[in-house]
């Protein structure tokens, strides 16, 4: 099937990495974001969100994709408040209303008004990098794992699935 002299990707989903921040409240050794980058607490302004969005519906479009897949990405996303996502979810209910959403986090900032967010808007799962050996808390991988383990079973008692990868 052709439209518009395209090939129609019927079943190809268009992924989209979205970083509304390059802040990180980690210091990760092997981390690709230098460390200026990432100390840096700017947030993606709504009008450059938009902006965004407008230009990745006009990609699937000319792509012929049928669905696209947005992840939030950083830095670590959780540094933003919850409803800053909402918001960008509403907008993106009517401007690319075919698609899924995913986080990635760290899930050290994972926290009561994200339970809400990850279900409605992530079904339920979210992704969180495992690099036990090259993240530290004061100093330790030990005392990283103990944390990250207490928000992955937060996580969990509120009937949220976290897959690590």
């Amino acid at each position: 099937m052709v439209i518009q002299n395209k090939r129609y990707n019927s079943s190809a989903i268009l992924s989209v990495y979205i970083k509304p921040t390059n802040y990180c409240n980690l210091g990760c050794k092997h981390c690709y974001l230098n460390l200026e980058t990432r100390n840096n607490r700017l947030i993606m302004s709504f009008d450059t969100f938009k902006k965004t969005v407008n230009l990745v519906s006009e990609m699937a479009n000319e792509g012929g994709y049928k669905q696209t897949h947005i992840i939030w990405h950083g830095g670590e996303p959780m540094i933003i408040p919850a409803d800053w996502f909402c918001k960008a979810g509403d907008y993106l209910d009517k401007h690319l209303p075919i698609r899924k959403e995913s986080m990635q986090s760290s899930m050290m900032l994972m926290r009561k008004e994200y339970v809400a967010l990850i279900k409605e808007r992530f079904n339920g799962t979210i992704g969180s990098s495992v690099d036990f050996s090259l993240r530290l808390i004061h100093g330790s991988e030990d005392q990283y794992l103990s944390v990250w383990m207490k928000k992955v079973g937060y996580a969990r008692k509120n009937g949220i699935s976290v897959i690590p990868s």
